[in-house]
């Protein structure tokens, strides 16, 4: 997982704690393709791939399953920096649409595309302006692994303070990456999993030192002396600023066929309003050995 240079850690996951598998990491670029894409307007037909191979976007080391606030969800297969055409690094979102290796030809397909787009790429808008990119492309893949494939990529582009959407593109895919064969959502864990970073995040504006602590992990506890939690947290906060506001944009966590056990992780990320203007408030949380959720790492970038 990687951190854009204004991004400050509070809770460092030392080396004896695995990093974060639902936040950002190292990603390759692979050619070509992710959720059946939700409904929206009708609009013209997708049109067909216009190519053999797909260009390059982003795919980490496991998928992860990404629920936006809205209660929307994504088998997100990549969320990271990939150079763009013109080799500026660019955001690249990928997700699995449907295992059918060619999108829906009905008229609303490309509606369905642009909407799934639109909102994965709301969903992300804040880290790509923390993190300075100019470009956002979601990718939608379609089909199997190490089978021919198409993707639909939609790019977003920023001009000057407003950030504009290109026409949909399909291409072909020669093989596409490995793919989740089998994904459970875990509800219930999810739900506590984001109540308990809405309450860590609110302890922390109100300075609750004591309950903050309480719902920090047993991990961060075995190498944080509690003097040091509280110097960081202090510090975060002034550096940060009172929040006046706050909303959630979405909680993620690695797919997989079972439901989550002990150091299994979850990211649930928020933006909040303070005095300097907007910030991206990252919670990771692990579960710890009593089935519990507890925060692991906390961070915040400005957008």
């Amino acid at each position: 997982m990687t951190h854009p240079p204004t991004r400050t850690a509070l809770l460092a996951l030392l080396a004896a704690v695995a990093g974060c598998a639902t936040a950002r990491r190292p990603a390759s670029a692979a050619p070509a393709a992710a959720e059946a894409p939700p409904a929206a307007a009708s609009a013209p037909g997708p049109a067909a791939p216009a190519a053999t191979e797909a260009p390059r976007y982003a795919v980490e080391p496991a998928a992860t399953l990404l629920v936006l606030a809205s209660g929307r969800a994504f088998l997100l297969l990549g969320a990271a920096p990939i150079a763009g055409s013109q080799g500026e690094p660019e955001l690249s979102l990928s997700y699995l649409a449907a295992s059918d290796p060619a999108p829906p030809a009905d008229p609303g397909a490309a509606a369905r595309l642009a909407s799934a787009a639109q909102a994965l790429f709301e969903a992300f808008r804040s880290q790509a302006e923390a993190d300075g990119h100019r470009a956002v492309t979601v990718s939608a893949v379609f089909g199997r692994t190490g089978a021919p494939g198409t993707v639909a990529h939609l790019r977003f582009t920023r001009q000057g303070a407003r950030w504009e959407q290109g026409a949909l593109e399909q291409l072909a895919a020669a093989r596409l990456p490995p793919l989740p064969l089998e994904v459970e959502r875990a509800a219930e864990a999810e739900r506590a999993g984001a109540a308990a970073a809405e309450k860590f995040v609110d302890d922390v504006d109100h300075v609750e030192i004591d309950a903050a602590w309480a719902a920090t992990s047993a991990v961060v506890k075995a190498v944080t002396s509690r003097a040091t939690f509280e110097n960081q947290l202090l510090d975060l906060v002034a550096r940060r600023g009172v929040a006046k506001g706050r909303h959630p944009l979405f909680y993620r966590y690695v797919a997989s066929a079972r439901a989550p056990i002990p150091g299994s992780e979850m990211l649930v990320r928020f933006e909040s309003q303070v005095e300097a203007g907007r910030v991206v408030e990252e919670v990771r949380l692990r579960l710890d050995d009593d089935q519990e959720w507890r925060v692991a790492g906390l961070g915040f970038g400005r957008t």
